[in-house]
């Protein structure tokens, strides 16, 4: 798997709380490939943030670019 190399990635990963729900989605996601499609509706990552209080991410998988 390719490192995150975006702004928002490596905000996501430097929360503790962030990185355990997105670890834990791509688990979910990996494991069982029958229920992935009730897996993936609604994820979604709290984010707190000082400046900007509570985020909501929406997490989507995209096809790989060829």
């Amino acid at each position: 798997m390719k490192a995150l190399k975006s702004a928002l990635a490596k905000t996501v990963l430097a929360d503790p709380r962030a990185k355990v729900q997105l670890r834990t989605y791509l688990a979910n996601k990996n494991s069982r490939p029958s229920l992935s499609s009730s897996i993936t509706t609604g994820a979604v990552i709290n984010l707190d943030s000082a400046q900007e209080g509570s985020v909501l991410y929406q997490l989507k998988v995209v096809p790989k670019a060829a």
